[in-house]
């Protein structure tokens, strides 16, 4: 059961044994109502629906915003590690040792970066060595222990030529948000912090810590394959 948006009466409530799913079509959003058995409410009232609604509009927005950024103009991508890279969790044994969880998957995107010649650069406000012993791991330049990113992340481009127009960010939290409104392309993971996906240019549809950068590799490729 497909509703065009703008047909819906402000009184309107949808039966249903299931939640609905939000799908963008080429000409105008729609609500899919998929109905599905389960122990749920037996409608969805105006102020769940307006809600909805309200939700669908940032997406929209999330995807105009994105069609203005071209992926074929990066030539730096400048990663957060914590929420990033990682699942934003730390392990901490009995020894005060910190551990994190990453993906390997995110290995093989900086790899598919590399062979398009487009650099990756972990920047990061963590001391601890775990940040610098993945860079290495991963065979890419790591800046941590810094407190302000936005000049960091500016003095970096200067020293390499590189203008800031041509960098895609990628940040999970508010210490991003300043270094993030400098480069090209904003990006944030799905479990970002509202903060920084407010402002983003694309959000990725996995978690901090899931393979973000194979996803950001990936559509960088699909999209030269295209041009």
């Amino acid at each position: 059961m497909d509703v065009l948006l703008n047909d819906l009466p402000e009184d309107i409530s949808i039966p249903r044994k299931g939640w609905c799913e939000w799908h963008l079509t080429d000409e105008v959003p729609r609500l899919s109502a998929a109905f599905c058995s389960g122990d749920v409410p037996e409608e969805v009232d105006a102020g769940d629906l307006a809600e909805c609604v309200g939700n669908m509009h940032k997406h929209i927005d999330t995807e105009i915003r994105q069609m203005e950024c071209s992926w074929n103009d990066i030539v730096l991508i400048v990663s957060d590690f914590d929420g990033v890279m990682t699942d934003n969790r730390v392990m901490i044994d009995e020894t005060g040792k910190e551990s994190v969880y990453v993906s390997r998957a995110d290995g093989q995107g900086i790899n598919i970066l590399r062979a398009m010649g487009i650099e990756l650069v972990i920047l990061s406000t963590e001391t601890n060595n775990v940040v610098k012993k993945r860079a290495e791991k991963l065979r890419v330049e790591c800046i941590h222990g810094v407190k302000d990113k936005a000049e960091h992340l500016t003095a970096y481009c200067y020293k390499r030529n590189i203008e800031l127009k041509n960098v895609a960010y990628i940040g999970n939290d508010i210490n991003d948000y300043d270094a993030m409104q400098l480069a090209g392309m904003k990006i944030v993971p799905c479990d970002a912090y509202e903060e920084v996906k407010h402002i983003a240019d694309y959000v990725t549809t996995v978690k901090g810590g899931y393979g973000v950068v194979r996803e950001i590799a990936g559509l960088i490729k699909s999209a030269r394959e295209k041009s």
